[in-house]
């Protein structure tokens, strides 16, 4: 048997903006200079953080997502409209904290990459408020969630600015869970 070999075109990614950029062609290969590249945009936007998007359009049914975030990022708890999702780490490490509806309950989860004993990867089968605290300098994940995004619902129970006053205690109390882990 014989077979005619193509060898695929480099990925080509549009940047939207410092914050965003998205992975154009049918076929993705990610190496670890797109690691490098995502997290240097981090750093130069202004929240800090960034992300290659890999679905091509909002409206398909599988959504993935290059992630980098940095140490201090602690977003207000949320979850998904439409379905659960899966956080596999590429560099550094974060934990994944999961909560209860009503907030009372905590579960956190810690994911490394390549990591010897430890989770990689973090799969949420169902939809649960979340969110991340990143372990390392910069966390660089994929994510992972059925499309079309649709929205999040964030929790009543949390604070909205994890930046200040309430909020930053409330991000600093999740910092200390997940560095007791």
């Amino acid at each position: 048997m014989s077979f005619t070999v193509v060898r695929p075109a480099p990925s080509e990614i549009r940047l939207s903006s410092q914050e965003v950029a998205a992975a154009t062609g049918p076929l993705f290969c990610l190496d670890e200079t797109m690691i490098d590249d995502v997290i240097t945009r981090a750093r130069s936007a202004e929240r800090r953080r960034s992300r290659l998007l890999l679905h091509r359009a909002p409206g398909e049914l599988l959504h993935e997502m290059i992630i980098a975030l940095p140490r201090d990022s602690c977003d207000i708890p949320h979850k998904n409209f439409r379905s659960g999702k899966s956080f596999h780490v590429l560099r550094g490490s974060m934990t994944v904290m999961v909560f209860s509806d009503d907030g009372t309950t905590l579960t956190p989860l810690y994911a490394e990459a390549g990591g010897a004993g430890a989770a990689s990867l973090v799969r949420l089968n169902d939809s649960y408020f979340h969110t991340i605290i990143p372990m390392s300098d910069y966390v660089v994940f994929v994510e992972t969630n059925m499309g079309p995004f649709t929205g999040n619902e964030f929790a009543p129970w949390s604070p909205t600015d994890m930046t200040i006053g309430e909020g930053l205690r409330f991000a600093e109390a999740l910092r200390a869970v997940a560095a007791a882990q």
